[in-house]
């Protein structure tokens, strides 16, 4: 039908098909209907089969718009070329998170699947300012869609997405040193606080803490408080589940020297 319009021109002719027409082809054998527009050429979405692939567009008899090759079956070859949007989603992550979304498509026809409409789906780039360690930042980002392919002669056009980071939650965690008894309560303490990503700088504030008691004995507790992130390049995109901890160290006793004795003579006296 319309066999003298060009590619890409879905007026001048379409096939029209009865709820009883049918094309049979042999064992291994191929039948293909040259058309016009979607929405004109009734039935031959239900003839040539919804959902199948076997659907192309943007060509004619002479001129192939397409690159996925046509196989055995029953297959329509549309002038009119569709548009296929490809979708970036909008996504949240925890920062240091994969940052890749997830694609949706709008504008797929005659059943087509993202599978058989889309070899590839192209290439995200995210904006915005990356950290040390090369992540996103906390706060919104641009997802930018390009480079996508496909072989059944839809147009593509892009729609970008937006990305959320969120603070990367950390549970702060110390330990105690243990020490020789001295008479007071105070702990030395080191930050092992976990999960910053590798590459990042980060510096946590506090690294004394406080036993429980000022007397010697194994596993003591030891309280360390006023935790915060004190700094660091990367600092804003973590955020401190606790500010106040527990830690375990031991007070051990101090050994005492005694100097300075001396012996006194004295009268026998039995």
């Amino acid at each position: 039908a319309g066999k003298d319009s060009n590619a890409g021109v879905a007026t001048g002719g379409n096939i029209t098909i009865g709820e009883s027409a049918s094309v049979a082809v042999g064992a291994g054998g191929t039948a293909v209907l040259y058309t016009g527009s979607i929405s004109g050429s009734t039935g031959l979405t239900t003839l040539v089969d919804e959902g199948s692939g076997r659907f192309r567009y943007n060509s004619t008899a002479t001129t192939s718009n397409f690159t996925t090759a046509i196989s055995t079956g029953v297959h329509a070859v549309y002038r009119e070329q569709p548009t296929l949007t490809i979708i970036a989603d909008d996504t949240t992550i925890v920062y240091g998170s994969d940052a890749t979304p997830n694609v949706t498509l709008a504008g797929l026809q005659n059943g087509d699947t993202q599978a058989q409409a889309l070899s590839s789906n192209g290439t995200v780039a995210v904006g915005g300012t990356k950290s040390t360690s090369g992540n996103p930042i906390v706060g919104d980002h641009t997802l930018t869609l390009s480079n996508a392919s496909g072989g059944l002669g839809y147009a593509l056009s892009y729609v970008n997405g937006t990305l959320r980071v969120t603070a990367n939650p950390l549970p702060a965690q110390y330990t105690a040193d243990d020490k020789v008894y001295d008479g007071a309560t105070t702990a030395t303490v080191t930050n092992t606080t976990g999960g910053i990503v590798t590459g990042d700088v980060v510096t946590f504030s506090q690294n004394v803490g406080t036993f429980a008691d000022k007397n010697a004995s194994d596993n003591k507790p030891v309280s360390v408080s006023n935790i915060a992130i004190a700094g660091g390049a990367d600092a804003g995109n973590y955020v401190l589940l606790n500010t106040s901890t527990t830690a375990v160290g031991s007070i051990t006793r101090r050994e005492v020297t005694l100097t300075g004795a001396s012996s006194v003579d004295k009268t026998y006296d039995g």
